[in-house]
């Protein structure tokens, strides 16, 4: 993190005044910090509706992002960004099942298992462009992207609580890693922001929609006997991202930005491979549930960084 802010630093500093008069393209750079906080659901449908739920924590995480971008002409632009973060602080995983039945036939009216889980994974990639054209003392930016975000967890040490049909309670308790649940996320999207500049300083809402969007995701219970795996893959649903941004000129070549941004993945649906012996690869026995996946996803994310024209 150091390195990169001392290299941008010497960017502001080294290069020349003059270059906002250069000719198109224009390149320009960043790089930051964020932090972000959140939570993500994993869903199997049954006949009669929802029969498991497993709800993962995105705890508190601390982060760095870089961008690199190119203004093609006065109002025309794009980007390529990259960010990733550490948790710093761990959180619980619980799994809840509905109606499901034992190993020796009894019917389990609801079982629900808590673990301590760790975010392990998060990064994305992302490209965008933006058009602009005056609106009043707005300016006015259509644009659209896509990203790919992936999310990676593991429960650790859980407690196990059963209900029985009969009305006899059960728990149990184990160690060490008892699912894994990876989440990856390809998203094109487009939206619409509003600046206005005032000065040195300049202000931003965006809201960026995506109505239909794509995921694989994979669930591994490692301490089943046989061990399960659960691929999914699930499309449509819904993302929406609004986020408000500021903007300070602390050099003529050089921005401090900072924004607030929520995101939501709600309700894509899909078919679900259940494979046995952990083939995470389907391969070996498989049963495939068509229509019985689903997954969502929200977090909201505050960074900040240096923007840098070349």
């Amino acid at each position: 993190m150091r390195v990169l802010l001392s290299f941008f630093f010497a960017l502001v500093f080294l290069t020349p005044l003059f270059s906002e008069s250069a000719p198109y393209p224009k390149f320009f750079s960043s790089a930051g910090t964020f932090f972000t906080i959140g939570a993500a659901n994993e869903y199997f449908y049954g006949q009669s509706g929802l029969a498991s739920l497993l709800a993962w924590p995105v705890p508190l995480s601390i982060g760095v992002w870089t961008s690199f971008g190119v203004k093609f002409m006065p109002h025309w632009e794009a980007d390529f960004r990259t960010e990733g973060s550490h948790a710093v602080l761990s959180g619980n995983m619980t799994d809840d099942d509905w109606n499901i039945y034992a190993s020796d036939g009894t019917l389990i009216t609801h079982q629900q298992s808590t673990s301590t889980a760790l975010f392990d994974s998060n990064w994305e990639i992302r490209a965008e462009t933006v058009f602009s054209f005056p609106l009043y003392e707005f300016e006015a930016r259509p644009l659209v992207g896509a990203f790919y975000h992936q999310y990676y967890w593991e429960a650790w040490d859980g407690h196990l609580r059963v209900s029985y049909a009969s009305g006899s309670q059960g728990s149990a308790t184990w160690y060490g890693t008892s699912v894994t649940y990876r989440q990856e996320w390809f998203v094109p999207y487009f939206g619409f922001e509003l600046k206005q500049s005032v000065g040195t300083w300049a202000w931003g809402a965006a809201l960026r929609v995506s109505p239909y969007l794509f995921a694989n995701n994979t669930d591994e219970h490692v301490l089943r006997k046989p061990p399960l795996t659960f691929n999914d893959s699930v499309s449509g649903g819904l993302m929406i991202e609004p986020s408000v941004s500021n903007e300070w000129i602390i050099f003529p070549n050089a921005t401090w930005q900072a924004q607030i941004s929520y995101r939501l993945i709600w309700g894509p649906r899909g078919d679900k491979t259940v494979s046995q012996g952990g083939a995470a690869s389907r391969t070996g026995l498989f049963t495939i549930y068509p229509g019985s996946a689903g997954a969502d996803v929200q977090t909201i994310t505050i960074s900040m960084g240096l923007k840098v024209s070349l």
